[in-house]
């Protein structure tokens, strides 16, 4: 897939534990595509005020606690290239799947 133009990471919503480990592993680096991690809306809520989020938005991506089936069911969304983590939101809608590592190695630059 070449550069989508959303990243959607977490279908189902990722626990706080997944959000840390993801800030982890984004830690230093860049997404160069816009990038939503879903979460609860509790966890997102709690997160907000945590170095877990600050690491994230640090990455360049965001927090939500949209459903990602109904955000690529929205019309315009169809126009997009959405590259996800997610095999059930790569299954029920036209995002593509790509796997955890590939999706930082490919997705993301050092900074």
């Amino acid at each position: 897939m070449e550069k989508p133009d959303l990243v959607v990471i977490g279908c189902p919503h990722l626990s706080k534990e997944q959000l840390a480990s993801w800030a982890e592993r984004l830690e230093g680096r860049r997404m160069i595509s816009k990038t939503i991690l879903l979460a609860a809306p509790q966890i997102a809520r709690e997160l907000r005020s945590s170095r877990t989020y600050t690491r994230l938005r640090e990455a360049g991506a965001e927090l939500s606690s949209i459903c990602p089936l109904m955000l690529t069911n929205i019309p315009t969304s169809k126009r997009l290239r959405i590259a996800t983590n997610s095999g059930k939101l790569a299954y029920y809608s036209h995002a593509v799947y790509v796997n955890d590592d590939e999706l930082v190695a490919r997705f993301s630059r050092g900074e």
